[in-house]
């Protein structure tokens, strides 16, 4: 890991309050993820995100776990998670807002309770 790496990861910590380890997972997760910010950790994937950060399977669940807790991530479905876009995003110039209304869509979710996650897809996203 270079030095600006580090610097980065420092100052990603100290924004948010979060511990080291957790600001390098998400870190590496959100590395993981495609344009629309959501990323796949089905069983095989952990497997290599534990590989990735040098941790067992149980302290990945951990993490993700923390990051839910922390409001970096949301679980969307089964083994599918919604990256935080006003954390980090990887949008498309123009995309943006469309990722930020999904964000807020599922906080409001979970605030009545509802287990339905369900980010929806317009027809012209790939």
């Amino acid at each position: 890991m270079s030095n600006d790496m580090k610097v980065s990861h420092e100052l990603f910590r100290q924004l948010l309050k979060l511990p080291r380890s957790l600001t390098v997972a998400f870190l590496a997760l959100s590395d993981m993820s495609g344009a629309d910010n959501r990323v796949a950790l089905y069983s095989e994937l952990r497997r290599e995100y534990a590989l990735r950060l040098g941790v067992s399977i149980q302290q990945v669940n951990r993490l993700v776990y923390d990051m839910q807790k922390a409001g970096l991530i949301r679980r969307v479905a089964h083994g599918i998670y919604f990256i935080n876009p006003y954390i980090v995003n990887k949008a498309i110039p123009g995309k943006l807002g469309k990722l930020k209304k999904s964000w807020r869509e599922l906080v409001e979710r979970d605030k009545e309770g509802d287990k339905v996650y369900v980010l929806k897809r317009a027809s012209n996203d790939r």
